[in-house]
């Protein structure tokens, strides 16, 4: 069986061959993690949290942001100003140990309560300080924090809801000119078997005329099922941008082609980018209280099959995203749905 170029024996073997270094990775003790729970819960119950709409929700946040321990504000900071390897930061920890966490929902558009409520409110505080969060009013109901679960009838869907399947490599919301700048995974329940797999652009090994070519407007792309069921492609696409030293990528083999069917030097450059990232790969699976900041614009993802549990013990994961130029989000008329 082959996934995306790579055989099960390679996929294995990728799984455990790359990791984070120890630049990218804050590890908070659970004094702090306890200590910014506990703010966060008290806070989350005297704003009623659960009613507050987008803005409000995103308002509150930056209480929150106050009170992450040095490390973190530090850390952030650093990853935001200058990036990193991989152009990811990982919080382990940051999450107490227990904390009342009800059933894994069976969608991600079921209702969420209780402490889903407060890590939701956690996710956004630190997405806070890589920008502006937002989301797309047709994705999710336009949940700002979106519930990253298996669904059952979607095992093999090419969306965050899909389980059995091996989700194939993108960045979120390639179609979209507007798609995030950053995005935050927040693990609540986590699965041996669900690695998520990450290629930095900036590790990519490319032959310069490939690159020439994904660096021209030559490709389409589609919106992903989650956004629309009768979508209208858009053309006039490069895959890469920017320059050799800061660049970076457009990727969603799945609903990505050339815009003109003839063009056997654009297919031909995106299956050497195809390899390429395959090439770079690294995965790291997350676990429990873990909070992983992936920035979109520099990085592609993809996620390993796993056997999904629809008994309320299954991968349980929230999903927030920002915008990090504030002009950008004020042209977009300020909205946390667009």
């Amino acid at each position: 069986m082959v996934i995306v170029g790579l055989t099960v024996d390679m996929l294995a073997y990728m799984l455990i061959s790359g990791s984070l270094g120890a630049d990218e990775i804050v590890c908070m003790q659970e004094p702090d993690s306890r200590r910014l729970w506990q703010f966060a819960q008290q806070l989350a119950a005297d704003e009623q949290v659960e009613r507050l709409d987008a803005g409000q929700l995103a308002e509150l946040g930056t209480v929150v942001a106050a009170m992450q321990p040095e490390a973190v504000l530090r850390s952030a900071h650093r990853f935001r100003n200058r990036g990193n390897r991989h152009d990811v930061l990982l919080l382990h920890g940051f999450l107490p140990a227990s904390y009342g966490l009800g059933p894994t929902p069976g969608s991600a558009t079921s209702p969420r309560h209780g402490a889903a409520n407060v890590c939701a409110l956690c996710l956004i505080a630190v997405m806070n300080m890589f920008g502006e969060p937002f989301t797309f009013s047709d994705l999710y109901d336009g949940r700002l924090v979106q519930d990253v679960v298996a669904a059952p009838g979607k095992e093999s869907a090419q969306t965050s809801e899909g389980s059995d399947c091996f989700l194939e490599w993108h960045v979120e919301d390639a179609f979209s000119s507007d798609r995030c700048d950053y995005f935050g995974l927040l693990c609540l329940r986590g699965d041996p078997a669900a690695a998520t797999i990450l290629a930095p652009v900036r590790a990519l090994v490319l032959p310069d005329e490939a690159r020439k070519v994904l660096m021209q407007p030559r490709y389409a792309v589609l919106p992903d099922i989650a956004h629309c069921e009768n979508p209208e492609p858009q053309t006039g696409i490069a895959v890469l941008t920017g320059t050799r030293e800061a660049p970076e990528i457009r990727f969603d083999p799945i609903y990505m082609v050339p815009a003109d069917p003839a063009d056997d030097e654009a297919r031909s450059a995106f299956e050497r980018l195809t390899e390429a990232v395959n090439a770079a790969a690294i995965s790291y699976v997350l676990q429990p209280g873990d909070l992983l900041v992936v920035d979109n614009r520099r990085v592609v993802h993809a996620r390993s099959p796993f056997l999904p549990r629809f008994d309320g013990s299954g991968r349980w994961l929230l999903r927030a995203m920002v915008c990090s130029s504030l002009p950008r989000h004020r042209r977009r008329g300020s909205r946390r749905a667009i």
